[in-house]
């Protein structure tokens, strides 16, 4: 299949990566763009860590006073996080779920109360469903706002191209933001009308949701993973 990956880069070329050895054909168009933030000059001495994206752990590696860091208990969402994070040398990573409230729930039931300050990895654009639902449960949590992800406001000019010679038999969607910035970006070019024949893949239902005005063929993983997104394409990722 030729397929269109929306994720931010370094995961964008990974996942490009990971399709081609399965048999496809890739375009990247990243529809957010990471900046990451210095650390603040003084950070708690946590007692845990949270992460819900890859970016956190990245933004977490680039401080120097968190290689010290590395046996505490760091808490993230998703499989591909973990793995980041174990991958860096982090001996105590647990993965609770899908999405930050799936986290803090996970959290509460792991982690017991007044061991000490719990320092949150965070995005500059979030919910606050993670931090508030663990601040009303008694835990102090500290957030440390580490990076943001910067929207494209307009498509690629080979991308804009393949849509309009339908070169893309599908498109990958790994996050709610990026669903929303391409439905923005195809109708600020005028192609919506494009989609028609195309497939969406989307990680979970909430990521869908922007999505559905869009695509007439719409599938959503049965798990919010590339394995998940692999099965609905035809093909076996990593787990």
């Amino acid at each position: 299949m030729r397929l269109l990956v929306t994720r931010p880069e370094p995961d964008a070329g990974e996942t490009a990566a990971a399709l081609v050895a399965m048999g496809h054909a890739v375009l990247l168009q990243p529809m957010l763009r990471v900046v990451f933030f210095d650390p603040p000059a003084a950070l708690p001495d946590p007692a845990a860590l949270i992460a819900t994206s890859r970016n956190g752990v990245r933004a977490l590696l680039a401080w120097p006073v968190a290689a010290g860091w590395k046996t505490r208990p760091l808490f993230v969402t998703g499989e591909g996080t973990a793995r980041l994070a174990v991958e860096a040398g982090f001996t105590d990573v647990r993965s609770g779920g899908a999405d930050a409230a799936a986290l803090a729930a996970f959290f509460v039931s792991d982690f017991a109360r007044g061991q000490g300050p719990i320092l949150y990895v965070a995005a500059r654009d979030r919910t606050g469903a993670l931090a508030g639902g663990l601040a009303t449960a008694g835990y102090d949590i500290r957030t440390v706002v580490a990076y943001a992800a910067e929207t494209v406001r307009r498509l690629d000019r080979p991308v804009a191209t393949a849509l309009r010679t339908g070169g893309i038999d599908g498109i990958l969607f790994f996050s709610r933001r990026t669903a929303e910035a391409f439905r923005d970006a195809v109708e600020a070019d005028g192609l919506t009308g494009t989609l028609s024949g195309i497939t969406g893949y989307a990680l979970s239902e909430r990521v869908a949701v922007p999505l559905r005005p869009l695509f007439a063929r719409l599938q959503v993983a049965d798990r919010p993973d590339f394995a998940g997104i692999a099965a609905m394409i035809g093909g076996v990722g990593p787990p």
